[in-house]
């Protein structure tokens, strides 16, 4: 729960000025930890147990009062009392908010149930979500573009299918969602960058839809440890124009044919994840054209019966 301390916090949300960001921690009056009393004065190099006690700020509704035109929040890791009824919307006027990060937080039910207009980026990665509040995503937060459900693992099919309304999406981030244990239908027409890493039970249903429902626009890819095949492979390389970062790592169903991908993708490929992928020929030679590359893993990648162990940085750190 990584906040700043600003002492000036009240005064600041109390002036007349737009606030661009606001961040908040426990030297904040309005604000107090979970097990103790009173918020004691920042330190400079709090102990380890300190900076356990700072992972959940428990708050209540009165004051959040202070949060009103707010326009970037970020409240990770929250303990939110079950006894504080809808404790979000209804007293308070958020629509100035724009970007949303509740990365960790509980018992975030009923969170969405009021419409949230300006909200374009919204973070809920590692939380208890499940369907009904992805439901209520899609219906009352119609701007985003930035949503990020990974390692939510209440959420399944059903819930991914609800975010149909969000037609501005451009970018989707599900990996770790292991609740997703079945192919689903869903069209993003502003998607441009798509994580779906770790999705065992996705593959080329899914995968295909969202490739040509983004018109080409689709820049990052993730798709490792999918069960997406030559086909997928196929429809990506006439829509890869744009693309700049893709991991097929541990595809299993890929045939090792990937010529054609990565000879339509090479003029803008940066970063590049094909790890325990079997390779042919015409594909290393169409790899060897990618000049722009950045990122390349090999690892343990099957080339002319060996074994590859070359490695570079990540996509996710370029």
């Amino acid at each position: 729960c990584s906040f700043v301390t600003d002492p000036r916090l009240p005064q600041l949300l109390a002036s007349p000025f737009p606030l661009r960001r606001h961040c908040a921690s426990r030297g904040d009056p309005h604000f107090r930890p979970l097990q103790g009393g009173a918020a004691d004065p920042p330190r400079a190099a709090p102990t380890d147990s300190e900076s356990q006690r700072m992972s959940k700020l428990h708050l209540t509704e009165p004051r959040f009062q202070i949060l009103r035109a707010v326009e970037k929040l970020r409240l990770t890791s929250l303990w939110i009392p079950n006894a504080t009824p809808q404790w979000g919307l209804e007293a308070l006027d958020w629509s100035a908010l724009e970007e949303l990060d509740l990365s960790g937080s509980q018992d975030l039910h009923s969170f969405f149930c009021e419409p949230m207009t300006h909200l374009t980026v919204l973070r809920l990665s590692y939380t208890s979500l499940g369907d009904a509040d992805l439901e209520e995503v899609g219906t009352n937060c119609r701007e985003l573009r930035w949503l990020d459900v990974s390692y939510c693992e209440n959420i399944t099919s059903t819930g991914v299918v609800a975010l149909a309304p969000l037609t501005q999406l451009a970018k989707l981030e599900l990996s770790g969602c292991i609740g997703i244990v079945q192919e689903f239908s869903l069209s993003c027409p502003s998607l441009t960058c798509l994580d779906m890493e770790g999705l065992g039970s996705v593959g080329d249903l899914t995968v295909m839809e969202l490739i040509e429902g983004s018109c080409g626009n689709m820049t990052k890819l993730w798709l490792g440890e999918t069960q997406v095949t030559g086909a997928s492979i196929g429809l990506l390389a006439e829509h890869a124009e744009a693309l700049v970062t893709l991991d097929l790592s541990w595809c299993d169903g890929i045939d090792g044919d990937l010529e054609d991908l990565l000879s339509s993708s090479a003029a803008r490929l940066e970063n590049l994840w094909l790890r325990c992928v079997p390779l042919s020929d015409n594909s290393v030679q169409a790899l060897a054209k990618c000049g722009r590359l950045k990122s390349l893993n090999l690892s343990r990648s099957q080339w002319n019966g060996s074994c590859l162990l070359y490695t570079s940085p990540s996509p996710r750190d370029s």
